[in-house]
């Protein structure tokens, strides 16, 4: 099929542009991070997580551990690194971690999108159209990021590979099979994961962050979702 190929490269397009996007976005500060933070919150609650249960519910209980597992290892991650390596190092090791883990995140979702779009075009593009949202305003995780510019260099690389992984997501589905069960608890461990970067890397910290920006943010991608969810 060529309509999920084509959905893999937006996605794609979409995520290596959004760091140009996000230049622009915070010459308006903290009112953007926040209006983009809400955009992210709705997308893992009532895009990503309804997306898991649609697929997971007629599995064991037990596949819900699978965005338990997700979370808590890269909160692990994040621990080890703070214990283990210097004050200058730990922002740029911190990025690339979570960045690694948006690695397996687009991988995943390359895979769904394939499959889901060959289950059904109209299931496709419910799927896509969120997740073009969010990989557009993915590189606003960087804000406030005080790097070298050899170390920006490093991270505009990652990125690049992230974006790369949608399309080889797509392209294992198309060449190999892939188990639904083992593809849900693929699906719940990137949700976990997912879940722990917005929270950690896009949610203003303490003072930082205008809470109505927030609210607006959320409600206009909530608006969109309830949208979606007629269709």
């Amino acid at each position: 099929m060529i309509l999920p190929i084509v959905f893999a490269v937006l996605i794609a397009i979409a995520h290596y542009w959004s760091d140009r996007f996000c230049k622009v976005c915070r010459e308006f500060g903290e009112q953007m991070f926040s209006f983009v933070a809400g955009i992210a919150t709705v997308y893992v609650f009532l895009g990503l997580y309804p997306e898991f249960y649609r697929q997971a519910r007629f599995l064991s209980p037990y596949a819900m551990t699978s965005v338990l597992l997700g979370f808590a290892v890269l909160y692990v991650v994040d621990k080890e690194i703070y214990r283990k390596t210097s004050r200058s190092e730990r922002r740029f090791d911190l990025e690339m971690a979570h960045g690694v883990g948006l690695m397996a995140y687009y991988l995943v979702v390359g895979i769904a999108l394939y499959r889901l779009t060959e289950v059904s075009v109209r299931s496709g593009v419910l799927f896509f159209i969120p997740v073009f949202i969010y990989s557009g305003i993915s590189a606003m995780s960087l804000y406030g990021l005080r790097l070298t510019d050899a170390r920006k260099t490093e991270l505009s690389y990652l990125e690049m590979m992230q974006g790369f992984c949608v399309l080889a997501g797509a392209f294992i589905a198309q060449f190999f099979f892939i188990p639904s069960s083992f593809m849900i608890y693929l699906v719940g461990l990137v949700a976990g994961i997912l879940t722990y970067v917005v929270f950690r890397d896009m949610l203003p910290k303490g003072k930082q962050g205008e809470p109505l920006y927030f609210v607006v943010g959320g409600a206009i991608y909530l608006v969109l979702i309830a949208v979606l969810w007629t269709l």
